[in-house]
């Protein structure tokens, strides 16, 4: 019994995490737009199986580093991080737009050439 218990109870952290993830994905449709296209490429390439499972974990690697890395900076060393996380902000914000060009046009052009492919 407690195999079942302990599976229903991860079935639902995982429910819960879907969840959450999702509805921040909506809030935030750049976000749920990268998701998508990054699903594609690896749907796209047809291997299946632990091939999929390797690279969506890859993927989800990845793009968790963007928001893992300066959060781990900030609990290890708040003190150093703190002046380099604001600079890193305004840089970011001040070039938000062309940052997001060059990303969709990167997708877009992966895209395409899987398509053609």
């Amino acid at each position: 019994m407690p195999m079942k218990r302990t599976l229903r109870s991860a079935l639902a952290i995982g429910l819960a995490c879907w969840a959450s993830g999702l509805a921040l994905s909506i809030a935030n449709p750049k976000v749920l737009l990268l998701a998508i296209a990054g699903g594609l490429a690896i749907g796209a390439t047809g291997e299946g199986g632990l091939h999929d499972l390797a690279k969506i974990s890859a993927f989800t690697l990845l793009a968790s580093t963007t928001v893992a890395a300066p959060w781990l900076a900030f609990l290890l060393a708040p003190d150093r991080a703190m002046p380099l996380l604001e600079k890193l902000r305004l840089w970011l914000e001040a070039r938000a737009n062309a940052l997001m060009a060059v990303v969709f046009i990167a997708l877009g052009l992966l895209l395409l050439a899987k398509g053609m492919s």
